[in-house]
């Protein structure tokens, strides 16, 4: 995948993935994101919480 200036996501997120509250990365305007990092649950499936967010 790469964003408007050529730049691609491996090497965006080569120093650790990044995304602001896990759905948006930045140089990537058209990329969103359900599950992106540090948005996992510690307790409960993962399904349920991509659920809710879908519905909102």
């Amino acid at each position: 995948m790469t964003g408007p200036t050529e730049r691609d996501l491996d090497g965006s997120w080569r120093d650790g993935r990044r995304a602001y509250l896990g759905t948006a990365v930045a140089g990537f305007p058209d990329f969103f994101l359900m599950d992106g990092p540090d948005t996992k649950v510690g307790s409960g499936a993962v399904v349920h919480m991509l659920e809710r967010i879908v519905k909102r």
